[in-house]
């Protein structure tokens, strides 16, 4: 899920969004939350972490027009 976040700034970067779907992009982010702590993981079924939960919502933050729902848990 993090090469999300790769992937979407080389594009932003070379001004190329169009390539992105945005709602399939967060769709798949926010497949990746964890049920017990809240955050993202790295992969589907993996333990969330800080640092993969920071580089995802920064993905979708950027590839949103509108208000995201995460369910925070802490």
């Amino acid at each position: 899920v993090c090469y999300s976040f790769w992937m979407f700034f080389v594009l932003l970067i070379l001004n190329k969004l169009g390539y992105i779907d945005s709602e399939k992009l967060i769709a798949f982010i926010l497949s990746a939350q964890g049920l017990k702590g809240g955050g993202i993981t790295n992969k589907l079924g993996n333990m969330d972490d800080v640092v993969h939960t920071l580089f995802d919502v920064a993905s979708a933050f950027f590839a949103c027009d509108k208000p995201i729902s995460f369910t925070p848990l802490y």
